[in-house]
């Protein structure tokens, strides 16, 4: 996948904004506006602890509050599988509509598409969010340049440096065992669920006591 990236797609890179498809992060900063984009496939698409709907919200607020950015508003593309159930589109919806009331951001635009039958596998969601630079990575990058020097003002993977802390927010591997679980029906002694979820406000909670410093 690194491979294909620098081959087809970093070339398409003119330099436009301050964080670029050359860092190859989770997202853009153009204009001090933090922009990503996403696309979702899941097998099974209900698995224990969440689906398709909740993963394509949470992965998207995620990516910008990964970059110190609070999400604030995200676009929902919808492709179907022609005879998709409206049943299980029906949770899915309310499912992105619970996820985004919990990180607190809108669904302002959206679109959707209908594929013949047997052409994709049920259901693909694209999410695309913007986010504005939190307040709190501001005063941590005040306190960062009195210490060392710092090219950009956001968290991006240049800004690591040797004694950096990772702060893991949960058990790793709990996502990816609860999707097999699923799809095979595995059963495990202890009952294991994904851990999907927004972490845009644990992110704050993080910068305000100075997470980046």
């Amino acid at each position: 996948m690194h491979s294909l990236i620098k081959e087809y797609f970093l070339p398409l890179y003119d330099g436009f904004g301050e964080v670029g498809l050359n860092v190859l992060d989770d997202g853009a900063i153009v204009n001090g506006i933090a922009f990503t984009t996403d696309s979702f496939t899941v097998r099974p698409i209900f698995f224990k602890g969440g689906d398709i709907g909740r993963l394509a919200v949470s992965g998207t607020v995620n990516d910008l509050a990964m970059m110190g950015a609070d999400p604030i508003a995200l676009s929902l593309a919808i492709v179907l599988e022609e005879g998709f159930p409206k049943e299980d589109l029906a949770k899915i919806v309310e499912s992105i509509k619970r996820t985004s009331e919990e990180a607190g951001v809108h669904i302002v635009t959206g679109d959707t598409k209908v594929m013949e039958k047997g052409s994709l596998d049920k259901i693909i969601i694209n999410t695309s969010g913007i986010g504005l630079p939190s307040p709190e990575l501001k005063y941590n990058f005040k306190v960062l340049r009195k210490s060392r020097e710092v090219k950009y003002e956001w968290l991006v993977p240049m800004n690591i440096r040797p004694n950096d802390k990772i702060i893991v927010s949960g058990t790793i591997g709990d996502h990816a065992i609860a999707i097999l679980s699923s799809r095979e029906g595995i059963e495990f002694e202890i009952n294991i669920s994904s851990d999907v979820a927004p972490l845009n406000k644990m992110m704050k909670s993080v910068l305000e006591v100075g997470g980046c410093s």
